[in-house]
C-alpha cells in the first residue's frame, strides 16, 4: 500500500457539537439529515485515544519481553479532545451547561453551582438539553469526520491578561467520552450552522469588569486572573462495545481553582494579614448589580490555597493569589454570567 500523502492543517480542520436526544446515541451521524453547530476554535484540536495495557502476564520467555505478554485494549478506555476558544455568548453557555449540568438560572441569567452539586447520567435515558452528554465531531477537509459520543466536558481554564490579546477571555476546554471514537463518518448531509462572526457578536475581555472587581469587598486592580473548573467524572459499567453505564460527576467532589494577579497596594495589603486567620474570601467580578450583571462570577468562600509572590509589572508591584472556591451549608461554590 502506497503512502497518502495526504495532511490535515489545523486551518482546514472545523468542530462540530450537537446535545444527544439519547445519552450516548451520536446525535451527528452518517444517517438522515443533522445540524452541527460549529464552534469558533483557536489554533488546533487535540484528539487522545485511550489504551488500556496489561503487562501482568508472564508466558515464560525469560529475560526477553514475549509480544505475548503485552495486551493492548482501546474497548473502554477514556478518548478526549482539547481545543481553545474565545469566550462568547453562545457555544461558551452550552459547553457550561454540560460540564456543569446546570440550566442558566435567572436574575442574573448565570449558571450556579450549588453546595449540594450532584449529576449522575444514565447511558441510553432520554435528554433535552445540554446539561447530559454530547456528541463532538472533528471535520475534516477530505469529507468525512471523526465523531465522539457520549461525551462530556469534564474540565475548562478560563483566563485573561490585561496585557496579552486586549485582555480578551479565553477558555481551554477538554472533553472526554469513554465511548469508541467513530472514524470516517460522512457529513456531507450535515447542515453545519455558523455563529455570528467575532464582528457580530460579543466577545468578553477584561473591560467587562467596569463595576465591580474585589476581593473580600476589598476594591482591586487587577492584571490577569485565570478559573480552572475540573468536573472530576467516573465512568461505572461496560457494556460490549466499552461505552459506560453511568457517569457520576463530582467524583470525589467539583473542584474550582482560581488565581489573581492584583496590584500590591493599601487594598491589597489586607490579604496578607488576613492569609493566616483561616478566612473565606468573597470573589466579586461583574459589570453591574450582581443581579442585573451581563458578565462576570461571584464566589462566596474562596480560600487562600497555597503561598503567594509579588512581582512587578512594568515597574509596578502586584500580588498573585491562588484560591480554591468551596461551599458553605447553603449557597453556591460559584455563580457565572456570560
Amino acid at each position: 500500500m502506497a503512502i497518502a500523502g495526504v495532511a490535515y492543517g489545523s486551518g482546514e480542520i472545523k468542530l462540530a457539537i450537537q446535545k444527544e436526544v439519547e445519552v450516548g446515541t451520536a446525535a451527528l451521524t452518517t444517517e438522515g439529515s443533522e445540524t452541527g453547530l460549529l464552534v469558533d476554535f483557536v489554533g488546533s484540536a487535540t484528539i487522545t485515544k485511550g489504551a488500556y495495557r496489561d503487562t501482568a502476564l508472564h508466558a515464560g520467555r525469560g529475560r526477553i519481553k514475549a509480544a505475548a505478554d503485552y495486551k493492548v485494549i482501546q474497548k473502554g478506555s477514556e478518548n478526549t479532545i482539547t481545543f481553545t476558544t474565545y469566550a462568547d455568548e453562545t457555544i461558551t453557555k452550552y459547553f457550561y451547561g454540560n460540564l456543569t449540568g446546570i440550566v442558566v438560572g435567572t436574575s442574573p441569567a448565570s449558571f450556579d453551582i450549588p453546595y449540594n452539586f450532584s449529576q449522575n447520567i444514565l447511558f441510553g435515558a432520554s435528554a433535552t438539553d445540554w446539561t447530559k452528554t454530547i456528541t463532538v465531531a472533528l471535520i475534516l477537509k477530505s469529507g468525512i469526520a471523526r465523531v465522539l459520543k457520549g461525551a462530556k466536558v469534564v474540565s475548562c481554564k478560563k483566563y485573561a491578561s490585561a496585557s496579552s490579546d486586549g485582555g480578551r477571555e479565553m477558555y481551554d476546554w477538554t472533553i472526554s467520552t469513554r465511548c469508541m471514537i467513530d472514524e470516517d463518518v460522512d457529513y456531507s448531509s450535515w447542515t453545519l450552522t455558523a455563529y455570528p462572526t467575532d464582528e457580530e457578536k460579543t466577545i468578553f475581555d477584561l473591560r467587562g469588569a467596569n463595576s465591580v472587581c474585589q476581593v473580600s469587598g476589598i476594591d482591586v486592580a487587577f492584571e490577569s486572573y485565570d478559573m480552572t473548573i475540573n468536573s472530576n467524572i467516573s465512568y461505572s459499567g461496560f457494556d460490549a462495545d466499552g461505552s459506560p453505564d453511568v457517569i457520576a460527576v463530582g467524583m470525589p467532589n467539583l473542584e474550582v481553582l482560581f488565581n489573581i494577579t492584583m496590584l500590591h497596594d493599601s487594598n491589597t495589603k489586607v490579604l496578607f494579614a488576613d492569609a493566616g486567620e483561616d478566612s473565606s474570601h468573597v470573589i466579586a467580578i461583574h459589570n453591574n448589580v450582581w443581579a442585573s450583571s451581563t458578565y462576570g462570577f461571584l464566589a462566596s468562600y474562596a480560600k487562600i490555597t497555597d503561598s503567594f509572590n509579588t512581582e512587578f509589572v512594568n515597574e509596578a508591584e502586584f500580588i498573585t493569589v491562588p484560591f480554591e472556591l468551596r461551599a458553605s451549608t447553603s449557597g453556591d461554590v460559584l455563580q457565572v454570567v456570560l
